[in-house]
């Protein structure tokens, strides 16, 4: 028997790198497919209450492979294909890939890693895979890029996974691969960077009452991301970033001696 593994994203089920997936996926397991119908990008791990939950089978896949079209958020998805379409629970999750890497302290707000610790919460492991492309390319319906080699590493971590490759507090492995790779490009673990790389960029309108959309520019000095960190991976190192994430979110000090501060005591 084939694992039953649960494929979703956050661009779409007609996104080229989520079909990319699960052809590649397709040949090491049993692949069932819920994303969102329309493009949720930055839908954080958010569970709107206006979503209607209508689910529809979606055509453009390999055969034998199960697919669904999901009126929902990324990670209703993961929840929506656990309790209701998937025939048992799946032995991993895998969210992408994305069109546009997911890096540093923007993955909070990252629809792609929202699904991803959705399925974390089940005690799935669970991957967050994203491929960088060219900024004007990252909303477009059919981006112009090769997503197959970011399928091939995505596969590679897979079954690593899948072979029970993993440790406590490793609750997904998010992968983040630049657009020069090739299948010889080596990879490494990284940790988050605490800085962002996408920042807001202030609406153009003339009064407060127009219509003003925010709009995001990109950290242009990127020595500021420290060695080691997956921003300086992509962007500096040009190899595969592999960053282990956690469900918890407790910062990483001695609480006893925090304690002692807020109280006041030396």
């Amino acid at each position: 028997m084939k694992p039953l593994i649960l494929l979703t994203n956050d661009d779409g089920i007609k996104s080229p790198g989520l079909r990319a997936l699960a052809e590649e996926l397709g040949k090491i397991g049993e692949i069932w497919v819920a994303a969102p119908h329309t493009q949720q990008t930055s839908a954080g791990r958010s569970h709107p209450p206006t979503s209607s939950g209508i689910i529809t089978e979606a055509d453009g896949y390999p055969a034998g492979i199960h697919a669904f079209s999901v009126e929902a958020s990324p990670s209703q998805c993961v929840d929506y294909a656990i309790l209701e379409l998937m025939p048992g629970c799946p032995e991993l999750v895998i969210s992408g890939i994305n069109s546009g890497v997911n890096l540093g302290s923007d993955i909070t707000r990252s629809g792609t890693v929202g699904a991803a610790l959705e399925a974390a919460n089940y005690g799935i492991p669970s991957i967050a895979a994203s491929l960088e492309i060219h900024q004007d390319e990252v909303f477009a319906a059919e981006p112009r890029a090769d997503f197959s080699i970011a399928a091939c590493f995505t596969r590679l971590f897979a079954e690593a996974l899948l072979e029970g490759n993993y440790i406590d507090d490793v609750d997904v492995l998010k992968i983040d691969v630049p657009d020069n790779a090739v299948r010889s490009t080596p990879w490494e673990i990284t940790k988050l960077a605490k800085k962002s790389f996408y920042h807001p960029a202030k609406p153009e309108r003339k009064t407060l009452s127009d219509k003003g959309r925010l709009g995001w520019c990109v950290e242009a000095d990127l020595t500021v991301f420290d060695e080691g960190t997956d921003l300086h991976t992509i962007f500096s190192k040009r190899i595969v970033s592999v960053t282990p994430l956690s469900m918890d979110m407790t910062s990483r000090i001695s609480l006893s001696s925090l304690d002692k501060e807020l109280r006041g005591k030396s």
